[in-house]
C-alpha cells in the first residue's frame, strides 16, 4: 500500500524555509520571536507541516517586518 506523500498533508520545516529564501533554523528562530505564525500542522512525532495558506501569511509578516517585499537573506 501506498504511503501518502507529504505534499498531500503540507510541506516540510526545510521546505517551507526554502520558500522563504531562508534557513530552517532561521525559520524557527522566526518562530519563536512571532515574526512568521508556528506550523499550522504539527503530528504526534512532533514533525511540524507548513501549507500554502501559512507560507502566504508567513510572506506578508516578513514584508510587514522588513518594510518591502523582497527576500529575507539573513536576519
Amino acid at each position: 500500500m501506498p504511503r501518502p506523500r507529504l505534499g498531500d498533508t503540507g510541506m516540510t520545516s526545510t521546505a517551507a524555509a526554502k520558500a522563504l529564501g531562508t534557513t530552517p533554523r532561521n525559520l524557527r528562530y522566526w518562530i519563536v520571536k512571532g515574526v512568521v505564525p508556528p506550523a499550522p500542522i504539527t503530528r504526534s512525532n512532533g514533525l511540524h507541516f507548513f501549507t500554502q495558506e501559512w507560507l502566504e501569511e508567513a510572506k506578508r509578516g516578513l514584508e510587514a517586518r522588513n518594510g518591502h517585499g523582497g527576500k529575507n537573506e539573513r536576519t
